[in-house]
């Protein structure tokens, strides 16, 4: 899950501020534009280092003083963490992240609309037989749950699931249905 980090500028729920994101309208930073409702964090979008669309290139630009925070996923921004040159202040998931204890999510702080989930999953293509799908399925879940492995992702802030092809259909149409509406209601047009 996005973590959002400061160099020393603002914070979270300190009202309105510029917030670096790393690509143009995704994810958390397409619920922290000018979106008035109550909940919904107020930051003036600062694409970092002009079209940076990493969120290494995010971390970097939030500790020039004028950026006070970024959103940025857990894997690039973990070095930045540990060595202390960014501090982390929130996640962005239901629930706190067992990497980082002490960060509250941003349902905490008030903003419920700001629970946004980082996942990843792997995709066949449409006409694959179900019996491979299945066995890919197994086998991906199996893997990633051997200790080694998990332990990997842990070292990235990343928590493996392995769900179910239902499971992973299910997330995909709340995720549509619910950036759709983010997107319809920022303006924000697929061009």
């Amino acid at each position: 899950m996005p973590v959002v980090a400061t160099g020393g500028g603002g914070g979270v729920g300190a009202g309105r501020g510029a917030g670096a994101t790393p690509g143009a309208a995704g994810g958390p930073a397409a619920r922290a534009g000018d979106d008035a409702r109550p909940g919904v964090a107020q930051m003036t979008t600062v694409p970092a280092l002009g079209k940076a669309k990493s969120s290494a290139a995010s971390c970097s630009a939030v500790r020039d003083p004028a950026t006070g925070s970024t959103f940025a996923d857990p894997a690039p921004v973990m070095g930045a963490l540990k060595a202390g040159t960014v501090r982390g202040l929130a996640v962005t998931s239901a629930k706190r992240h067992p990497s980082w204890p002490d960060l509250p999510t941003l349902v905490e702080l008030g903003m419920p609309e700001m629970e946004v989930p980082v996942w990843a999953a792997l995709f066949a293509p449409a006409k694959t037989p179900p019996a491979i799908v299945a066995r890919l399925q197994r086998e991906i879940a199996r893997v990633v749950h051997l200790p080694d492995i998990k332990e990997r992702f842990a070292a990235l802030g990343v928590d493996p699931v392995g769900g179910s092809t239902e499971e992973l259909a299910r997330q995909v149409a709340r995720d549509i249905e619910k950036w759709t509406a983010v997107a319809r209601a920022a303006g924000i047009k697929n061009d």
